[in-house]
Formats: structure tokens, C-alpha cells, sequence
């Protein structure tokens, strides 16, 4: 399998997702808090046409299976979910649960991120 690689951009960024943080006068400028009318179109616009990024504050966290209903019905009228693993996931946790990536896969030609 080959997997084709993002061509470098060679010229000026522009527009409204290139952005600097002195261009936010803080997190109200990209968070929303989670209610029955929230403004999904609205965040849709400035994922696709503006900044980039929102953050939605209030999902129940607490409870994974609500928070897993709320963020699909979220992502699904954002988008198509896709798969996030080779087992077709649509959601995945992320979090550090102490494995090392080196020992399982050896640090030739992989990239990894650390949490510590």
C-alpha cells in the first residue's frame, strides 16, 4: 500500500485560518457552550471558512455513552465521521495509558508525540 504524502506549500499563508493569537481577544472568541439550539452551521463556517477551530464546552463527559451520542450527531452534521483506526472506530480515546511506541514499533521512520 502507498500512501501519498501532503505536498509542501511554498508560498504565503493568507486568509482567514491564518491566524495569530493576537488576532483572538480570548477563548470567548472560539468557544461555544453546548445547548439545544447551539449553532452547528455557525461552527461549521468557521471550521471550513474561518478560523479553523472551535471548542464546544458542556459536553457530559462524565457519561461516555451521552457524550458519544453528542459528538457524533455533532460531528455528523459537521461532516461524514470516518473511521479513526484500522478497526473503524468512529471515536478514539486519547489519552496516555503509559505504552511506549518505541518498544512496540522501534523509532526508525515513526513519528510519535510525547505526554509527559
Amino acid at each position: 500500500m502507498r500512501i501519498e504524502t501532503t505536498p509542501v506549500c511554498r508560498s504565503l499563508f493568507t486568509g482567514p485560518g491564518a491566524w495569530q493569537a493576537a488576532d483572538f481577544s480570548g477563548p470567548q472568541d472560539w468557544t461555544c457552550r453546548l445547548s439545544p439550539d447551539l449553532d452547528v452551521e455557525a461552527i461549521r463556517r468557521d471550521l471550513f471558512e474561518g478560523r479553523g477551530f472551535a471548542v464546544i464546552r458542556g459536553v457530559p463527559v462524565d457519561d461516555r455513552e451521552m457524550a458519544r451520542r453528542v459528538y457524533l450527531k455533532i460531528a455528523g452534521r459537521l461532516g461524514t465521521p470516518i473511521a479513526q483506526n484500522a478497526r473503524g472506530d468512529l471515536l478514539y480515546s486519547v489519552r496516555d495509558e503509559g505504552q511506549s511506541i518505541e518498544k512496540q514499533y522501534g523509532t526508525v521512520g515513526v513519528r510519535f508525540s510525547k505526554t509527559k
